[in-house]
């Protein structure tokens, strides 16, 4: 089944168009965009397996930004998670991983009003 995530993304050029979705999806077939994904899937299980049935997507980036700066000092200050991807992202992982970021939180705070894992808003662009 293929989902939004798997729509080609168009060739990079002068004046070419490209929405955000489609630089989100550009960045998505980058190591730096496999890697973002892999580092948050990992910090995510372990703030799971501590009982947080909802989090923040900007808090896991922010993490792994802090890793990577850690890690690999100032050389590497280019590493970059745009925060105008967020949104995309906590839906992409919701959307290819959803054992691990589940569509609906599911703690007693939010049983009137369920929530999604990450709290989502409209997309504005």
């Amino acid at each position: 089944m293929n989902t939004i995530w798997d729509v080609p993304v168009p060739s990079l050029g002068m004046g070419d168009p490209r929405t955000l979705d489609a630089r989100f999806r550009g960045w998505m077939a980058t190591d730096e965009g496999r890697e973002v994904v892999s580092e948050i899937r990992v910090l995510n299980r372990r703030i799971r397996g501590r009982g947080f049935d909802h989090y923040s997507i900007g808090a896991l980036s922010e993490v792994v930004r802090w890793h990577r700066h850690l890690e690999k000092g100032p050389e590497y200050e280019s590493f970059k998670v745009n925060d105008s991807y967020l949104s995309r992202l906590a839906r992409f992982l919701m959307d290819v991983y959803p054992d691990e970021f589940p569509s609906k939180c599911r703690c007693h705070r939010h049983a009137k009003e369920p929530l999604t894992y990450f709290e989502l808003r409209s997309l504005r662009s």
